[in-house]
């Protein structure tokens, strides 16, 4: 997991704790902060895991 800090994040739109998609293409990378759909299920994704290994200890 890689994190990005600083001034310039927020001042692109990206909130501290916030998810990005990663693209990368023809030499680029591309960040994309997640929309609140996209977070929601990345959350939900996490809970499940958690359980999951709950479940299995």
């Amino acid at each position: 997991m890689a994190r990005l800090c600083g001034i310039l994040t927020a001042e692109a739109g990206f909130k501290t704790g916030r998810g990005v998609t990663v693209k990368i293409s023809q030499g680029c990378i591309v960040l994309m902060a997640d929309c609140n759909e996209v977070q929601e299920l990345r959350e939900q994704l996490y809970q499940a895991k958690q359980g999951i290994k709950d479940v299995l200890v």
